[in-house]
């Protein structure tokens, strides 16, 4: 049961909206690789403001809808490219979608947009495990963002190790140019989505502490992205908008903190080309390689993160930041006023923030993928 090579290649993911690092690096993907082959797309994408575990019947209603409509499409594809999850009910709608496929007899090419999947393989039961076991090595290809990744799936045995393949994430911005080192001012952007355990409140009590660190200079915080629910306190998105809020009101900072929302295009370049610097104090789970700071690095930006998941080959490989620990913001604020009074190790920064962004090209990201539907697609592997 084959099909000719010039059939349409399968794309399963999520496209904004809403934005996350995930849906961006799938756009792209799907904008770049329909110019060199025929493609046809399925979008995975679920409203924001769920936590990514919880299970509703709701939620599970819009899952199998969601999986009713690729199936259909599966028949007719030469190969699937599925990006898969990190949650109990999203594994359970990529079981699904690889089941289908192996019916079928259509290679499935597996992609990881994140760096906890060996956390959550542990913390589910033994007969969930023996089912990621087995639908996981039906893939052909699982690709993984960084080299430090591939170990979330050594569970799946040594023989699974030919099939994993590193992939970094890719950043269509236009290259910027190196940064002048800022004066009498102080320009911070977070660009993420505002999770708790991404840092964006330690970014705004961060600003607290630096008119001590800095009396002299006039500072602002830009906050660009949608709240969403994680591993905290919080019952719905609005709670956090509020207690965020009722925050900035209590440290008196409501001059020195600016508000954009999702920013996407020419508004998102903007923002990178008049920062100075670019704030990740991130712990998030299920964070991998964000695409934020490869963002920040191609408009020539220091950064100030935590060495997290795979943070630490983009920023320490190409020294364009400085690392902190996390959910602590006077080391947030105290590395920011470091790089402020460093005007020569700012500058220095800068340029190795663009020089390092080569590496994550669309360019060279889709040709590894094409590459691989290359190999999947053809007869005889495995």
């Amino acid at each position: 049961m084959t099909l000719s090579s010039d059939s349409s290649v399968l794309l399963i993911g999520p496209v904004p909206p809403p934005v996350t690092g995930q849906a961006i690096a799938f756009s792209l993907l799907v904008e770049e690789l329909k110019k060199a082959r025929s493609i046809v797309t399925a979008d995975l994408s679920e409203p924001l403001g769920r936590r990514d575990q919880q299970f509703s019947l709701a939620r599970s209603i819009q899952i199998l809808r969601l999986a009713k409509s690729v199936i259909g499409l599966i028949p007719n594809a030469s190969a699937v490219y599925l990006t898969i999850a990190q949650s109990r009910l999203g594994f359970l709608r990529d079981a699904l979608f690889i089941a289908i496929s192996c019916l079928w007899q259509r290679p499935v090419i597996a992609h990881l947009h994140g760096g906890n999947y060996a956390s959550f393989y542990n913390s589910e039961s033994p007969a969930m495990r023996y089912l990621i076991r087995k639908m996981l090595r039906k893939v052909k290809r699982l690709i993984v963002l960084s080299d430090r990744l591939r170990h979330d799936f050594d569970f799946l045995g040594s023989d699974f190790e030919p099939r994993l393949r590193t992939v970094k994430n890719a950043s269509n911005l236009p290259r910027g140019r190196p940064r002048k080192a800022p004066s009498g001012k102080l320009r911070l952007l977070y660009l993420s989505n505002l999770v708790v355990e991404k840092g964006y409140m330690d970014c705004v009590y961060a600003v607290a502490h630096l008119r001590r660190l800095l009396p002299d200079v006039s500072i602002k915080l830009v906050l660009a992205g949608t709240f969403i629910l994680g591993d905290d306190q919080y019952r719905t998105t609005t709670e956090m908008n509020t207690v965020l809020r009722e925050n900035i009101r209590s440290l008196d900072l409501e001059d020195a903190i600016e508000f954009s929302g999702t920013v996407l295009g020419e508004e998102k370049v903007r923002l990178l080309e008049t920062a100075d610097i670019h704030l990740l104090p991130t712990y998030y789970r299920n964070e991998g390689q964000p695409i934020t700071l490869i963002e920040a690095l191609a408009a020539g930006l220091p950064s100030v993160t935590t060495r997290w998941r795979d943070i630490e080959d983009i920023i320490a490989d190409s020294s364009a930041g400085i690392f902190v620990p996390p959910k602590n913001p006077l080391a947030v604020a105290q590395a920011i006023a470091d790089l402020y009074n460093d005007p020569d190790g700012y500058e220095r920064m800068s340029k190795a923030a663009l020089l390092a962004s080569k590496q994550f090209s669309p360019a060279l990201h889709v040709a590894e993928i094409n590459q691989l539907i290359d190999e999947v697609s053809q007869s005889g592997l495995f």
